[in-house]
């Protein structure tokens, strides 16, 4: 049976309700899953098993239709009134994150518990809300109950073509407000109503970051390793992010699939190696063998620095796949790599629907899928080694170009060596030493060189001529061209047909927009306000 038909034909559900421009009232889902049911009951005793499935596989994206409106509908329903846009109120809130702190003050998410309009009697209201503090004395830290002037504004951004889209951010993320912190003599001033409390994973993280900044002085190198070892991204600075961006390997500094591979590998051969000493000694380690409980055990601890380092798409990812391969092989049933990953996307999809929109997604995904297809994991040894992995890496840059062009508009080719030296100096010393830091922070400071010189090198890569390029943004319908010329690629076709997928994806990478004709020029003029 064709089971990557149905988280398919679910990603097209979701992505059918996420093009709409307005919700539709919660029975409009109703009526299209009964008569999408109606359709699978007539089509189970008149169609024949091919034409089956595809009835299903409606009824599946239709499911998934209505879901996703659901979903929008519930977070909807919790924004707060529109009359309060712009208003000066009084907030009763807990400080959900560690600050952000920036040259003007600090921006950190709250969890408002009530709020006061004016002269108006407080009202209780719960929602995510971001809160900027513009020259702040003192510090929260999370857990922290705290009462603060501000005004309030709805959450909106700038519709600037190609530019990030804060509202969809916003959305995602639970955020229903933006609220700035009064600093008029007017105004009363902030009180901290309770200590911190709760919080503790959030509070984990602010702990490991203060420990950092006291063993790294280097605001590079800490950034750098915050963000390998508790998911801060924040703390790199804006020239390391476009440094990152320009080589290709800002999919390192995130916690990606990769890292939680590798932890997860760790950690199992530390649960074997810990079992089988205990076998020794106790009775009880013989009832389950020890692979079985290293699984596990790598498994757990796996979940456990996925969700400690921020819970991101390739991290959900990794850990879905993680699971239903440890799952499979304790049951002894092995399913094909793409089903695997295809039911990944799936559940990922059903937690959070506008993973679709994120580019996180298709290139987590997309990458994985490349190299199962072009089967990269096969074992090799001596020189053909670093040739198998120089092929493999210009494979995979090459066959995401039309993807890395619609979400980011360029294209590192200097990633391809970037890679080569970034990945297994990353990933097998820069990692575990900043994981380990948390135990024993002196191997920071083994990491910091480490970090210094790899962030220089990739400076210098940066600097190289054609180290990025920069080509028009191709509509929608040429970069999903490109990509399944990309996919097809992978396949052993014959060269002439090769030739052909090749021409297709460069219908995408040298996509020219409308220019004026020679003679003649176009002045676009800014409209402020």
């Amino acid at each position: 049976m064709a089971y990557w038909l149905w988280p398919v034909a679910w990603a097209l559900g979701v992505a059918w309700q996420l093009q709409q421009a307005t919700l539709a009232p919660a029975a409009y889902g109703v009526g299209w899953l009964l008569l999408a049911a109606a359709a699978a009951w007539v089509a189970r005793r008149w169609v024949g098993p091919r034409l089956r499935r595809l009835v299903w596989a409606v009824v599946v994206a239709t499911a998934a239709h209505a879901s996703t409106g659901w979903h929008a509908l519930l977070r909807a329903r919790q924004s707060p009134p529109s009359d309060w846009q712009g208003r000066y109120a009084t907030v009763e809130a807990e400080v959900w994150d560690s600050p952000r702190l920036n040259p003007y003050g600090m921006t950190l998410t709250v969890a408002v518990r009530q709020v006061q309009i004016g002269q108006q009697a407080p009202v209780p209201w719960h929602g995510l809300a971001r809160l900027s503090w513009f020259g702040a004395k003192q510090r929260p830290a999370p857990g922290e109950v705290w009462r603060w002037p501000v005004r309030w504004r709805a959450v909106h951004g700038l519709a600037n073509p190609g530019g990030q889209d804060a509202e969809l951010s916003a959305w995602r993320t639970g955020i229903k407000a933006r609220l700035s912190v009064r600093t008029a003599q007017s105004a009363p001033p902030p009180v901290r109503l309770r200590q911190a409390h709760g919080q503790w994973l959030t509070r984990a993280r602010a702990w490991v970051w203060h420990r950092l900044q006291a063993a790294v002085p280097n605001p590079r190198a800490r950034g750098l390793l915050a963000a390998l070892a508790v998911g801060m991204q924040s703390a790199i600075a804006p020239q390391d992010w476009q440094v990152f961006r320009l080589t290709g390997v800002a999919h390192l500094v995130s916690i990606s699939g990769l890292h939680i591979t590798m932890f997860a590998w760790l950690a199992q051969t530390l649960w074997l190696v810990a079992w089988r000493q205990a076998g020794r000694v106790s009775t009880l380690a013989l009832r389950w063998p020890a692979r079985t409980v290293a699984r596990w055990g790598g498994l757990v601890l796996a979940a456990a620095y996925a969700v400690f380092s921020g819970w991101a798409v390739p991290a959900q990812r990794t850990t879905l796949m993680l699971a239903a391969v440890t799952v499979l092989r304790s049951l002894g049933v092995q399913w094909p790599w793409h089903v695997t990953l295809l039911g990944a996307a799936w559940l990922v999809l059903v937690l959070d629907p506008w993973a679709l929109l994120q580019p996180g997604f298709w290139l987590s995904f997309g990458a994985v899928a490349i190299l199962f297809a072009r089967d990269a994991f096969a074992p090799v040894a001596g020189w053909r080694e670093g040739w198998h992995a120089l092929r493999e890496q210009s494979v995979l840059t090459l066959t995401m170009a039309p993807l890395t062009v619609w979400w980011f508009g360029q294209i590192a080719w200097v990633g391809v060596v970037a890679n080569l030296l970034a990945v297994p100096l990353v990933t097998l010393v820069i990692l575990p030493l900043a994981m380990g830091g948390v135990a024993l922070p002196v191997l920071w400071q083994v990491a910091r060189p480490l970090a210094n010189w790899l962030l220089g090198v990739l400076s210098l890569m940066a600097q190289w001529p054609m180290a990025a390029w920069t080509p028009a943004m191709p509509p929608l319908a040429v970069v999903a061209l490109a990509a399944a010329a990309g996919v097809a690629l992978l396949r052993r076709w014959p060269w002439r047909w090769r030739a052909l997928y090749v021409g297709a994806m460069l219908s995408a990478l040298c996509w020219q927009a409308a220019r004026p004709p020679p003679g003649e020029f176009w002045l676009t003029a800014l409209d402020v306000g």
